[in-house]
C-alpha cells in the first residue's frame, strides 16, 4: 500500500505532538519529584533540629555572688565569683583580703591549713574581734593576726603579714584571710574586712 505524502505529514505531526506531550509530562513529573524530595528533606531537618534542641540540657544561669563589698576608702573589689571575693588595697603595702563560703567543718579546715603551713615559721600576734553583715544581722568573729618569718637567705620571701578568721554559717562556714608585706600593715585591712556583706540568695 502506498502512503501519500499528506498522510505521512499527518502521521509525523501526530507523533511529534505525542512526543511533546510525553516530554512535558516527564518534565512536570521530574519537577514534582524534586519538590517532594526538597520538602521531605526540609521537614527532616526541621524535625532533627527540634529533636536536638529538646535533647540539649537547659543552660543554667550563673549563680549570683554571695558576697558584696559595701566600700571603704582606699580599697577596691577584685575577682568575685559565686562563693568568694577578693579586695585589694590601693597603697603599695601589697595588702589584700579575701572571703570564702566553704563547706565542711572549721576544725577540719584549720587542721588542713596547719598541715600545709607546717614548713613555715609563723608567730601568732594579736587577735581582733571583727563584724560582718549576714542575713542574720551583724555577727562577730575572731581574726588571728600573725607574722610569717622568712629565712635570712631566702630568695623568694613570703609576705610577712598573715591573718585568718572563721565564722560558722549553717552547715558551712565563712573563711576570712588577709595578707600584707609586713605584719605591722595588717591593721589597714580591718575596714575592708568589715565592709564585706554576706548575702546568699
Amino acid at each position: 500500500m502506498l502512503v501519500s505524502i499528506g498522510n505521512l505529514a499527518v502521521y509525523h505531526q501526530s507523533m511529534t505532538a505525542k512526543h511533546k506531550h510525553r516530554f512535558i509530562n516527564r518534565y512536570i513529573l521530574s519537577i514534582l519529584a524534586i519538590i517532594l524530595i526538597a520538602a521531605a528533606t526540609y521537614a527532616g531537618l526541621v524535625a532533627w533540629r527540634k529533636y536536638t534542641e529538646a535533647a540539649k540540657p537547659p543552660i543554667k544561669a550563673a549563680a549570683a555572688p554571695e558576697f558584696a563589698f559595701a566600700g571603704t576608702e582606699g580599697w577596691r573589689q577584685g575577682p568575685t565569683n559565686h562563693d568568694s571575693m577578693a579586695l585589694f588595697h590601693d597603697e603599695d603595702d601589697g595588702c589584700f583580703v579575701s572571703v570564702q563560703h566553704k563547706t565542711g567543718t572549721i576544725a577540719a579546715d584549720k587542721a588542713k591549713r596547719q598541715k600545709a603551713n607546717e614548713s613555715l615559721t609563723i608567730k601568732p600576734g594579736k587577735t581582733q574581734q571583727l563584724i560582718v553583715q549576714t542575713p542574720a544581722g551583724k555577727q562577730h568573729y575572731d581574726l588571728q593576726q600573725s607574722t610569717i618569718v622568712n629565712p635570712d637567705n631566702t630568695t623568694n620571701p613570703l609576705m610577712g603579714g598573715l591573718e585568718t578568721g572563721y565564722l560558722q554559717q549553717g552547715s558551712g562556714f565563712l573563711f576570712f584571710e588577709g595578707h600584707c608585706n609586713k605584719s605591722s600593715q595588717l591593721q589597714s585591712t580591718i575596714p575592708a574586712l568589715e565592709a564585706i556583706v554576706f548575702a546568699p540568695n
